[in-house]
This record gives C-alpha cells, sequence and structure tokens, in this order.
C-alpha cells in the first residue's frame, strides 16, 4: 500500500469488480484504453486475475487508487511489464530482462481534470526508481488521449516514437529515463508494499 496526499494506492480486491466494471465499463473512459471499448463483468474479472498473478510473480503490479476522503475507488494505476516487440503484457518472468516495464492509470470520468492521476503516477513513479531500481519506464498512449499525455509530460516523460500496440491502437510511446539518485516525492508516504531486491 502507498498512501500520498489524497489518495490511497492499495492491491485490487474481488470485491472492486463493481467500481471497476463502473470505470472499466464506461465508453468515455475506455475510448484511448486497451482496444478502445468498454469491458463486461466478466472482463473485468479476468482483468482482476491477471492483475493479482502479475502483482504475486513480479512483486509490483497494478494498485487500486482509493480517495481517502470518502475511501472510494476511482481507478488504478502501477506498473506493467510489455514485451518490446509486440507489446503484449505478461510477468516480468515470462517476457525477461529486456521487457519494457510500463507505467500506466485509469480513473474514473467523475475524478478527472483533479490533479488524481498525476499525484497516482507520481508515486508510483517513485517506487520504481527508489524500491524496484528501474531506471526506465514507458507509457502507451494512445493517439488523441491528450489528458494522459500531460499526465506522462508532467511526470518528465517524453515521446520518444509512435508505435503500434498489442491491439492494434496506433500511439505514443513516452519514455521516463529515472535518476536512482533523484529525490523522493514528498507525497509518497511507503506503508509496507511488497517489493522484491532489484
Amino acid at each position: 500500500m502507498l498512501q500520498t496526499e489524497r489518495l490511497t494506492l492499495r492491491r485490487l480486491r474481488a470485491d472492486d469488480r463493481d467500481a471497476l466494471s463502473g470505470i472499466f465499463g464506461d465508453p468515455v473512459v475506455m475510448s484511448h484504453v486497451g482496444a478502445g471499448r468498454p469491458l463486461d463483468a466478466a472482463e473485468v474479472t479476468a482483468m482482476l486475475e491477471r492483475i493479482a498473478a502479475r502483482l504475486a510473480a513480479d512483486g509490483f503490479g497494478q494498485l487500486g487508487i482509493e480517495r481517502r476522503s470518502d475511501g472510494r475507488l476511482i481507478g488504478r494505476a502501477g506498473l506493467l511489464p510489455l514485451d518490446p516487440e509486440t507489446w503484449q503484457a505478461g510477468s516480468r518472468a515470462e517476457l525477461g530482462p529486456g521487457c519494457e516495464i510500463e507505467i500506466g492509470w485509469t480513473l474514473d470520468r467523475g475524478a478527472w481534470g483533479q490533479g488524481y492521476a498525476t499525484e497516482a503516477a507520481r508515486a508510483i513513479r517513485d517506487v520504481a526508481r527508489d524500491a524496484l531500481g528501474l531506471t526506465r519506464l514507458v507509457a502507451i498512449i494512445q493517439l488523441g488521449n491528450t489528458r494522459s499525455m500531460r499526465v506522462a509530460e508532467k511526470l518528465g516523460a517524453v515521446p520518444e516514437r509512435q508505435i503500434t500496440t498489442a491491439f492494434g491502437k496506433p500511439a505514443w510511446l513516452y519514455a521516463l529515463a529515472l535518476d536512482p539518485g533523484g529525490s523522493r516525492s514528498d507525497a509518497l508516504l511507503p506503508l509496507g508494499l511488497d517489493l522484491p531486491a532489484p
């Protein structure tokens, strides 16, 4: 679990399915995520199972974003290993040392425009650098997703090149170089996240 000024980032649970179904079932939210279409309840359940399996395999992954003021789950953010040839997701163990690690976020539409994505992503970035010892992250952002492009740029990421996602969508590959000696975000308060040694 991680805590920022306004958010708690925690492991996703089976009882988060309904909240996530609302987020991932929204066609506006999903217009620039994955295949560009809403997910049904069965797909959300399968997504939760994949997230749990990857977290168990790698010791890091995607976390739920809970607003501290009301305890409401407003999205997810985290790290996801990707094959740099196909951009298919997998565990780091499956993909090997040459995999790219993506930083990503998806928030409920009602939580847009309030700085939550940037706040969560900064916390994830800091864990990637300070606890995992990563020196590079990428963000795959589909063309037209200007909100996520702004978040990536606030993190310090720069567009590296255009790619085609695993879902056949044109996207920008944003690259973020992490300075291991960089200063830690003042907003990040580590709260016992299980992390393997780098």
